[in-house]
Formats: C-alpha cells, sequence, structure tokens
C-alpha cells in the first residue's frame, strides 16, 4: 500500500484550513491521526483522507413544502 506522507503545512493546505486551525484540532483528538518520525510531526495522506471524510455531513435538505 503506497501513501504520502505530509508536514502539518501540507495537510493543512490539503485540507484548506489554516496551520492554526489543524495545531489545535490535533490538540484536541479531533483531528487526522499523526505519525512522529524523529521529533517532526507527520500526517499520513491517507490518514488525512479518512478524518476528512469523518467531518462530511450531509447537506440539509431543501423542501419545497408548498
Amino acid at each position: 500500500m503506497a501513501f504520502g506522507i505530509l508536514t502539518k503545512d501540507e495537510a493543512a493546505e490539503r485540507a484548506r484550513i489554516s496551520r492554526r486551525q489543524l495545531d489545535y484540532r490535533i490538540k484536541a483528538g479531533a483531528g487526522p491521526a499523526v505519525t512522529r518520525i524523529g521529533g517532526a510531526v507527520r500526517i499520513r495522506d491517507d490518514e488525512l483522507q479518512a478524518w476528512l471524510e469523518r467531518c462530511t455531513v450531509p447537506s440539509p435538505s431543501h423542501s419545497t413544502a408548498a
């Protein structure tokens, strides 16, 4: 299984959120799973994708009641 390893900056850019928001979510336990390599925090691309899917909510239905 091939996967990419992203920095937090790269992960935030792909998720289209700020690096600060990503840091906050990771520290709160509400972000993607991280991997520590030495002292560096990295995020596997497949973990980022899984987290984004878990964050997805259905859009409200557009009722056209008469």
